[in-house]
Formats: C-alpha cells, structure tokens, sequence
C-alpha cells in the first residue's frame, strides 16, 4: 500500500519540481516538506495543522490530496498503536500481577484455614480420646472423718489431689495400700480403673472404675 510520503514525492517528480520550489510556492518549512516526503510522523505537528500542510502541497502539485491524507490517518494510527502498546503491556503485566497476588493470597487464606480446621480436629479428637478412655465418675459424698483406703490389685498410674494439693502421683505396685482423710474433698485418677479397690472406712466399696479404661473419682465431704 503507498504511503503519504510515496504519493507526495511521486507526485513532485511527476510535477518536475524541486524541494526547493516546493519551499518556495508552498511557503512551507523545508524540514516539514522532507518529513512529509519520508513519512516521519513522529516530527510532524499534530494532525490538523499536517493535515493542512497536506492539502497545500497537494494542491501546488496539481494532485487530489484525498489519497494523501488517507494514508496519512493510517500512518498515523499505526504509530498511535506503537506508542499506545508499551502502555497495554504494562496494563497487561500489572493486571497478571494483580490476579496471581489474589491467587496467592486465597491460597494461603485456603491453606490457613485449612491448618486451623485440621488442628482443630486434632485438638477435638486428642480431648474425646482422652474422655474416651477415662471413664468420669460422679461426685460422691462422704461423711466427715471418714478414710479412704486404696488397694492396688495390680500395677497402675495414680494421682491423688486432696483439699486442693497434690497428696500422691506416680506408679503403685501390687498389694500396696494408701489411706487418705480428707478434710473437704479428694480426687483420684488411675490409668486402669479395675486395678484399685476402693475401701471407705475398711467397707471394700468395688474398684475406682470399669475394665479396659482409666477412671476418675471425686468425694466431698459433707460437713455437718
């Protein structure tokens, strides 16, 4: 396709003129002729006024300068476009940045959530595990003075807590015995509820808890 420049100088040659008697009947600037002629847009004046110096030209060459100004608009576009597209790349770029940003941030939101609800779960399950193989007894209550006596049938885990301070925690062998009178209230925790027998008052009351699971008990002491 033939560009403003080609039309403009074949129309000059076709004309037998100079650049100089351009200059002269045009009363344009020579530099402005000679961008016209190598179609450098970039140092023309803006569109109206090269529109304008279009015309004049065309006009001392004897020649419609319709053709002339439609390939000037479409250089002209052309170099719209070349310095429009740094900016759509560069929106383009800051756009992609953006998303993958969003994308990182929901995964690590997704990724958080997901530790939480599964340390939470753990959490949940550690504490049903933990009530599940210990067997929670009722508080019970027991008459003031009274002795607690508890006689290992085999080996276990215990910890004893009496009016609010630690009295025993650690391992009892077999056949060993404890006795405790407590003042307001015991607690007793074993690792195998059917491994202590529970005597108050030496009247052998059955084991601290069932078979297979630990067992927990409390007395409180009704003061009259």
């Amino acid at each position: 396709m033939t560009t403003m420049g080609e039309l403009l100088r074949g129309g000059r040659n076709k004309a037998g003129m100079t650049l100089g008697e351009v200059v002269d009947a045009t009363n344009m600037p020579r530099d402005t002729i000679v961008a016209l002629e190598q179609d450098e847009i970039a140092v023309l004046p803006e569109g109206p006024f090269t529109r304008g110096f279009i015309r004049i030209y065309s006009r001392v060459l004897g020649m419609s300068a319709e053709p002339v100004l439609e390939a000037y608009s479409r250089a002209l576009g052309a170099q719209q476009y070349v310095l429009d597209e740094p900016v759509r790349q560069l929106r383009r770029l800051r756009f992609i940045r953006l998303v993958a940003a969003v994308v990182t941030f929901a995964v690590v939101v997704i990724g958080l959530g997901s530790v939480i609800g599964f340390a939470t779960q753990l959490i949940s399950f550690e504490t049903q595990l933990h009530v599940g193989n210990t067997e929670v007894q009722r508080v019970e209550q027991l008459r003031e003075g009274s002795v607690v006596q508890f006689v290992a049938i085999r080996p276990c885990e215990i910890e004893v807590v009496i009016d609010g301070r630690s009295g025993f925690n650690g391992k009892i062998s077999a056949g060993s015995r404890q006795e405790w009178v407590p003042q307001s209230e015991m607690r007793v925790t074993a690792s195998e509820g059917n491994a202590i027998e529970v005597r108050i008052d030496g009247q052998k009351t059955g084991t601290l808890g069932s078979s297979g699971t630990g067992a927990q008990r409390t007395w409180r002491v009704l003061v009259r």
